[in-house]
């Protein structure tokens, strides 16, 4: 992905592993919120950028379900691997290597 779309996936990863399965009904609270405070005419038009943001994220950033993907290393691996002591360090570790896989959802430990 170009550098764009890796700090898009990254922003868009990190909310949607805060609301979960909720997102898609957010998705559709939000076009129904903004068909009702615009024109009438205009409905086709949020629905279509809804369909739209479903199929980008589903398919093309491939974010569905991505609040139950695991770190490719726990918490007594990074400590092995990285000469880490037990404490706050490790979860920062954690954090950023979730931050790494929202951004690269194929990469591996190699």
């Amino acid at each position: 992905l170009p550098e764009a779309s890796t700090s898009v996936r990254l922003q868009a990863g990190l909310i949607l592993r805060n609301v979960k399965e909720l997102w898609v009904t957010l998705l559709i609270v939000a076009t129904v919120n903004l068909i009702r405070r615009n024109a009438p005419d205009t409905s086709k038009q949020w629905r279509t950028s809804s369909q739209e943001w479903y199929r980008t994220i589903v398919h093309d950033l491939e974010l569905d379900e991505c609040w139950k993907v695991k770190p490719l290393m726990n918490g007594q691996q990074l400590i092995k691997e990285l000469g880490l002591e037990k404490g706050p360090q490790v979860g920062l570790y954690n954090q950023q290597q979730l931050y790494w896989m929202l951004q690269y959802p194929h990469g591996s430990l190699q």
